[in-house]
């Protein structure tokens, strides 16, 4: 008796021993003949359920649907409608495993496998075993739109920014979500996903944190009864050097745990300097979860950041990042930071929004032409309280632009008859030492009149809460950052820079090639040494972004 068995079927047959051989070659003739039909089978099956979807047909997908109809149709088509994913018999391809496997390791990218359909492709492998010629087809193309939604959100972000972050106006084309002539196979599948992510080594340091603490969540945030003040004694000082043995900022606890030293005010000092915080060494709600934060990580924060960053162009090799909740500007070229300094960003009812522009030039010794919301609102307010005002800013006052313009005499004016509405005028400041843009401004146009400029209140960048601004933004260094863009210009040297300076006249300067600007807003970064550093939300934003994205999802159901 010879038994051979070729899936599905099993054949018996009893032959002499001598035509064995024979029979065996012609059995595995027959097992190729019916796997290839099998597989025949399975693509037309596929095929016919593709062209169902053309006239309205809803497939049954155990509770699950294709969401990317179109682009599934389209990429079978590209494959002649053969499986990708599933074998015959209702196994996985060993590309599918590896596709089932990123798409159950979503939550290592701060995504949700549910979202990819994988409750219903557990469930759909469960019963192909049971109904194999009636449930391959459903798993193949949920298998398909998993992998081509989780390559969107991994590149585009989970939520359209547009709708979940206020004051977003990054607008880019992105190509393909998989490259021309994609074969599935296992190597392709993880090339693919790890391409779709972004590049920015600060991405990759965020989901590095944010894997870690997928394993420890942090407890809640304790907080101390009063403030802890240099030189008092207070039992909650104890928590304060927990803390600070525990983020290594302290070698050993002292002897006396509850006595506020000059030597624990220093290291305090320090810590809230690099977590931009007030370096007052008074310890409060502020710094404890800066240093909760330190200690334990903030999961849901690095997951925002995350979405954030996919929903960032790729820089380039080299560009402008201004960090509005940093209050950070970095110069970059070839992934090396090149400048860093400190900023001054808007209000929070004057939000610096968030966009990307090309820097195509500076103006020396600018005049400030003042935005009509500005003038009608904020300055009409402080002339109305003191009537010197304009005198002492050096404010002119004109009606009408250009060569129709009129200069106004204030003194003729009743400004306290004005309101917001009714107000008329248009105000400019001169350049010279009074003027609010300082020496220098660098303009990357736009529709938000934004641009980055000097400031004749440099006081202000001795605060650690910086927006003060009116969506501007006011920068701590900026001489240095006009030496780094004029830095080899053919005809700007440093000579002539100085001496038109030192001129007073407003003077424009073009660059010798556009500079990319990128505003971003992002709680959650690394700092100049690679850490991950968390800054508080100033616009109230990240609560939005976490309720779009959902509850964190654990394996272990936690």
């Amino acid at each position: 008796m010879l038994s051979l068995s070729v899936t599905p079927f099993t054949f018996r047959f009893t032959v002499p021993a001598r035509s064995g051989r024979l029979l065996v070659i012609a059995a595995l003739v027959l097992g190729m003949v019916l796997a290839s039909s099998s597989a025949w089978a399975l693509g037309e099956r596929l095929r016919m359920r593709l062209e169902a979807w053309d006239i309205g047909s809803q497939p049954a997908l155990e509770g699950c649907d294709v969401v990317n109809r179109n682009a599934v149709r389209s990429l079978y088509t590209d494959w002649q409608y053969q499986p990708a994913w599933v074998l015959p018999g209702g196994a996985l391809t060993p590309a599918g495993e590896a596709l089932l496997a990123q798409l159950r390791n979503a939550h290592l990218h701060g995504l949700d496998p549910a979202v990819y359909h994988g409750s219903c492709i557990v469930q759909l492998r469960s019963m192909v075993v049971q109904d194999p010629a009636g449930r391959q087809v459903d798993l193949e193309l949920l298998l398909t739109d998993g992998l081509l939604l989780f390559l969107r959100h991994l590149r585009d972000g989970r939520l359209d920014p547009a709708s979940a972050q206020p004051q977003w106006f990054i607008t880019f084309k992105r190509g393909e979500l998989l490259p021309a002539g994609f074969q599935p196979s296992p190597e392709a599948v993880n090339e693919v996903v790890a391409k779709s992510e972004p590049q920015h080594p600060a991405y990759r340091a965020l989901k590095a944190e944010y894997q870690r603490l997928l394993t420890q969540p942090a407890p809640p945030v304790p907080r101390v009864a009063k403030l802890l003040k240099p030189l008092q004694r207070s039992p909650d000082v104890a928590l304060l050097v927990d803390y600070l043995v525990a983020t290594e900022l302290l070698a050993q606890a002292p002897e006396d745990t509850e006595y506020y030293s000059e030597a624990l005010r220093d290291i305090v000092r320090a810590f809230q300097t690099r977590s931009g915080l007030e370096a007052d060494g008074i310890v409060g709600a502020a710094t404890i979860e800066a240093l909760h934060q330190q200690r334990y990580g903030d999961a849901d924060r690095l997951r925002v950041n995350m979405e954030r960053f996919r929903w960032l162009p790729e820089f380039g090799e080299r560009y402008l990042l201004v960090d509005i909740a940093a209050f950070r500007l970095t110069a970059w070229a070839n992934g090396e930071q090149q400048l860093a300094m400190n900023t001054v960003v808007g209000k929070s009812y004057r939000q610096t929004p968030i966009f990307s522009g090309n820097m195509r030039y500076v103006v020396l010794n600018p005049s400030w032409d003042v935005p009509h919301k500005i003038a009608s609102q904020d300055i009409l307010a402080r002339v109305q309280a003191n009537p010197a005002y304009l005198a002492e800013t050096g404010m002119q006052v004109f009606q009408g632009w250009g060569a129709d313009q009129t200069p106004i005499d204030p003194a003729q004016v009743d400004w306290n008859a004005l309101t917001p509405k009714t107000f008329p005028y248009r105000l400019r400041q001169p350049p010279g030492p009074k003027n609010a843009l300082g020496k220098v401004k660098f303009m990357f146009p736009n529709e938000h009149s934004v641009y980055l400029h000097d400031t004749n209140a440099p006081e202000l960048f001795n605060k650690s809460e910086r927006s003060f601004s009116s969506g501007c933004i006011r920068l701590e260094k900026p001489l240095a950052l006009l030496d780094y863009l004029f830095a080899s210009h053919p005809t700007w040297n440093g000579e002539r820079r100085a001496a038109t300076l030192a001129g007073g006249k407003e003077t424009t300067a073009m660059l010798a090639e556009p500079m990319p600007v990128h505003l971003v807003y992002l709680t959650a970064n690394v700092n100049d040494s690679g850490d991950v550093v968390y800054r508080k939300d100033i616009y109230q934003r990240d609560s939005r972004i976490l309720a779009g994205l959902g509850k964190a999802y654990r394996p272990d159901g936690s």
